[in-house]
Parts: structure tokens; C-alpha cells; sequence
């Protein structure tokens, strides 16, 4: 076109250099979020990407190309000619990976596990480490820490109180975390004591029903012979661990109901529909699904822990919503009590004139441990603490946890660790409260337990 040329041009290559710019500003504010969700380090981008991101190099020079762009064009003389096809050359192919790698992330393509990866990032706070042995066998463990806290106000006054107000570790998960931390730290100083891989997974969202069927979808399982977890137990003394065959924890779900009536004042209630009233009746009547309709063996709960409803205190309230849960320990009754929590918030509603719906999220699965994980467990905990110190028989829970979403694909056992002491008294009280605490000298128990269960099986 010429040297110098046209507004055309002129324009042309101004627009060049702003889509250079432009594609950098996205994937460096982009990148963070896509780490986030698809397990991509966001620090990554500061060097090589080894899960096919492009490098900042590669960004670089097509930045760099454009830049010399602008210079080669306002220059006069044949040289700068053949400097603009070259740039122009080395900028497009550049450009067109980054693209193809916006593309990609933009329609959710889940990368593959890194083979040679030693830890990846998954969802928002999850983490995935990876540790060979000094062999490959091909065989592969999971071991797994939940890692979240609880919307709890921390009332125990010790040297590592919860900094934020309202949120504290009222459930031990920050226990599970610093024993699978310190397994990792021992075991990848000793790789000559196992073979094959070992998958550390860090998960979040467990009190919410969360992170496992991610990690599970993500190939977390893929090639994996067995998968261990362990969680605090303020009911068991310290130095003792808990592993029992079968069942160990009940089936959850979550629910919720929103009640559509009618506004009016409280004065002419019958020209209204008393949302409020509706679900007060719901909240008693669900509890009659478990004395009335449910085998008085069988273990059932249906709890409903959250009621708002109305703006003010003369009118008929016109919205209701409620929230609640049930726990069950087999999927027969887990079915069974959907469907009758689900048809008596639609018929009490109905009857009154109103209208509700009701909507539910599976948050866990019925906890079964298998007896052969169970047992070989059992014999490490034996080499640690010697005999006596495994508790076969601890109570049915109805508390739920998610690990049992990697059982349902892999046999796996999930131990309770010992952390009670009555010389402590506040690791004797129940989770979820905020006086909540463990007997630190669990967690050498806790991360034994990991070491001593991989050695044992990829030794």
C-alpha cells in the first residue's frame, strides 16, 4: 500500500496494535477465573504453561510484532518493507494460539490431568498435589482433606482463634488439612518408600454438598485403586481411630420450599392467601412423614432449620420461603421421603389457596465403607498405635459427608480420628458449635495415618 499511506492503512495498523493489546488485557484478567474453575495455576501464565495456555512469551511476541509494526510503517525504504512481512508473519500465528486457547476455555474444554504436574489448582480453593515414588508401578491412591470453614462465630479463646469474624473451622476441616499437608511433607522426602502416585485432594464446599462430584468428574479416580479420608471425632478419645465396615454416615439432601399466597391486611385475612400460615403448617406436618409414615427403626430425619416470611406486621404475608434437609441411609427411603416432603408442601399449600414449589440438591450420598479398606487401615493404625486403639463400632451418624461420592466409585474406607480429651474440654464438644476444638496431638495420628495407609499400599 505504501509507505507512509493511506488513512486506510494508517487506521489499519493503529487497530492491529489495540487487538494486540486487547487479547493480553483478556487473558491476563480472564486467566485467574479459568484457573479457578478449571484447575489451571494463575501464576502459570507468568511462565511456561504446561496445560496449554500460551506463554507469555508466545503473547510477547506478538505484541512485540505489532509494536515494530507501527515503527516499520512510518519508515521509508525497502528494508522496513521486508521487516513488515516478517512481522506480520511471526505476529499471526501467534495470535491465532492464543485465540484457539480463548476459544477453548471460553466453552468449558476441562483440561486433561497433568501427568508431570506436581499440584494443580481446582475450583475456586481446591487443590490437587501429585507425588510419585521412586517407582512407577501404575498404581495410584487418593488420599482426600475437606478444607472449609463454617458461617460460625469462633467463642474458644486460644493462640489460633479465627482472624475473621463469623467464620471459623467449627468442624475440624482444618485439622483434615494440616494432617494431609503433613503426610505430603514426609512422604515426598521419603519417595523411596512407595511406588506408583499419590493424589492429594484438598476439597471445598463439603458443608455445602460440594467439591467431590467436581474432583470425581475431573478424572481425580481415573486409575486410582483405592481412596482414604479421615475426619475429627470429638467422641472418640485421642489415640484412637475409628473405622467401621458398612455404613457410616446418612444419605443427605437439601430442600427448599417457596409458598405463593396473596397480600391483604390482617383484618380481611379472607381476601388473602397467608403464605406464612401455609408454611407453619408445612413445618409441622413434615415432621409427621417421620413419626407416622417411617418405620420407628428405620433412621430418619427431616429438618427444617430456616423460615422467613412477610414484610410487616399487619399485612397477610404473601411470599414464604423455608429451608431444611432430610437425612436417610438407603436410597429406597431417601426416594420415599422426597417424594412425600414434596407432596405435602404442594397439598397443605393448596389447600389454603396457595401454591408451592420445591426444589432439592443432592448433597451427599450414604457413607459405606468397604470391609477390606476397613481392615487394611486397621493393621496400619495397629503399627502406629499398637493394638486396641481401632473403634469398629461407633454410632450410626446422620450427619452426611461427601466423601462418600469417591466411594461410590472406588472402594475406600473414611477412619474417624480420635481427637477428645476430657482434659481439654472444649475438644469434648460437639462440631458446629462455636467452642469447638481437637487435641492437637491427633493430627501426628492423622498424618501417620495417611503416610502409613500409602506405604502400606504402594510400598
Amino acid at each position: 500500500f505504501g509507505q507512509g499511506g493511506s488513512i486506510m492503512v494508517n487506521a489499519g495498523v493503529i487497530i492491529s496494535v489495540v487487538f494486540a493489546w486487547l487479547v493480553w488485557m483478556i487473558m491476563i484478567s480472564q486467566m485467574p477465573l479459568y484457573a479457578a474453575r478449571d484447575g489451571i495455576y494463575p501464576r502459570s501464565f507468568l511462565a511456561t504453561n504446561r496445560f496449554g495456555a500460551p506463554s507469555t512469551g508466545l503473547v510477547w511476541t506478538a505484541v512485540t510484532c505489532q509494536l515494530l509494526l507501527i515503527l516499520c510503517h512510518f519508515v521509508n525504504g525497502d528494508a522496513w518493507d521486508v521487516m513488515i512481512s516478517i512481522t506480520s508473519v511471526m505476529a499471526m500465528p501467534c495470535y491465532l494460539l492464543c485465540c484457539v486457547y480463548l476459544w477453548k476455555i471460553a466453552v468449558r474444554e476441562p483440561p486433561a490431568f497433568p501427568s508431570a504436574a506436581a499440584r494443580r489448582r481446582a475450583l475456586a480453593t481446591g487443590v490437587l498435589g501429585t507425588l510419585k515414588g521412586a517407582k512407577d508401578n501404575g498404581k495410584v491412591l487418593v488420599l482426600r482433606a475437606d478444607i472449609d470453614a463454617l458461617p460460625i462465630e469462633e467463642t474458644h479463646e486460644c493462640v489460633y482463634r479465627s482472624e475473621n469474624a463469623g467464620v471459623m473451622h467449627a468442624c475440624g476441616h482444618d485439622a483434615h488439612a494440616a494432617c494431609l499437608l503433613g503426610a505430603a511433607k514426609i512422604l515426598s522426602e521419603n519417595r523411596d518408600a512407595f511406588s506408583g502416585k499419590v493424589r492429594l485432594v484438598f476439597q471445598p464446599g463439603e458443608e455445602i454438598g460440594k467439591g467431590a462430584k467436581t474432583f470425581v468428574a475431573a478424572g481425580v479416580l481415573d486409575g486410582a485403586e483405592r481412596v482414604f479420608g479421615l475426619h475429627t471425632a470429638y467422641d472418640l478419645e485421642a489415640g484412637t481411630v475409628g473405622l467401621k465396615p458398612g455404613i457410616n454416615n446418612a444419605a443427605v439432601d437439601h430442600f427448599r420450599i417457596r409458598v405463593h399466597g396473596k397480600s391483604t391486611h390482617v383484618s380481611t385475612p379472607h381476601l388473602g392467601v397467608d403464605a406464612l400460615y401455609i408454611a407453619s403448617q408445612i413445618v409441622v406436618a413434615v415432621q409427621g412423614l417421620v413419626t407416622r409414615r417411617t418405620s420407628p427403626t428405620e433412621p430418619v430425619i427431616i429438618g427444617i432449620g430456616k423460615l422467613n416470611a412477610g414484610t410487616t406486621y399487619n399485612a397477610v404475608a404473601a411470599f414464604a420461603e423455608m429451608e431444611g434437609t432430610t437425612r436417610t441411609i438407603s436410597q429406597e427411603s431417601r426416594d420415599r421421603v422426597r417424594a412425600q416432603v414434596s407432596e405435602t408442601a404442594q397439598s397443605i399449600a393448596a389447600l389454603y389457596g396457595g401454591t408451592a414449589e420445591i426444589e432439592w440438591t443432592d448433597f451427599a450420598a450414604a457413607l459405606i465403607n468397604d470391609p477390606q479398606v476397613c481392615e487394611e487401615a486397621a493393621r496400619v493404625v495397629d503399627e502406629l498405635l499398637g493394638e486396641g486403639h481401632v473403634v469398629t463400632d461407633r454410632e450410626l451418624s446422620l450427619s452426611g459427608d461427601n466423601f462418600a461420592e469417591f466411594e461410590l466409585y472406588k472402594p475406600g474406607a473414611y477412619a474417624y480420628l480420635g481427637t477428645g480429651n476430657p482434659d481439654l474440654p472444649h475438644t469434648m464438644i460437639t462440631n458446629h458449635n462455636g467452642g469447638f476444638d481437637v487435641d492437637e496431638n491427633a493430627l501426628v495420628t492423622g498424618a501417620g495415618l495417611y503416610v502409613g495407609y500409602t506405604v502400606a499400599r504402594l510400598g
